[in-house]
Order: C-alpha cells, then structure tokens, then sequence
C-alpha cells in the first residue's frame, strides 16, 4: 500500500485495512528520526529541488520561484530554530501474513 507523504491517517485505520484485506497478525511499527539538513534553510531549499517536483519548481517564473524560496527558508528557519533538524521523520512500518 503505497501512500503519500505527509499522510497523518490514525495507526487503527491503517491497520484496518490491511485486516479488511485478508492479512492477519498485523503489527504496525513507527520509527521515528530528526531530519537533519546540516545546511539548514538552504538544504530544505535543495532538498525540494531534488525531488519529482524539482524540474516544475525551476521553470517557474524568477518571481514566483524567488517567492518559493523565501517562503521555504522562511518556514524551515522556523523550524530548525538555528539548528540543523527541521523536525522528526516518522515512518509506520506494516508487518502482516496472509
């Protein structure tokens, strides 16, 4: 099951459908870990260029790309508060039988 970044549906819902899809002794583990981004503001910056999106973010136009990049430095300064984390990572692993 193939979901988005930045999902927050309830870990019972989740485990919920993998019972409504047949798999039994379904175990839901969270692993959790800072986003560190040693270059901070900047980093994030980076990071959002590398990703599936990165080559639509650069065509935009000087402005509204300029308008980005402050907005992104803006709220990952926020967010590291002078240090290199921007906040926590959390993954919910699956482990089930069918």
């Amino acid at each position: 099951m193939m979901r988005r970044p930045f999902d927050h549906m309830p870990e019972d819902e989740l485990q919920a459908h993998f019972e409504d899809a047949g798999f039994g002794s379904v175990e839901l583990q969270r692993h959790e870990a800072l986003m560190t981004c040693d270059g901070g503001p900047k980093s994030a910056i980076e990071l959002a260029l590398a990703t599936p999106i990165g080559p639509q973010l650069r065509e935009l136009a000087s402005s509204l790309f300029d308008g980005f990049t402050k907005e992104l430095s803006a709220r990952a300064s926020d967010l590291s508060r002078g240090e290199s984390h921007l906040g926590k990572l959390v993954s919910n692993v699956v482990v089930a039988r069918k």
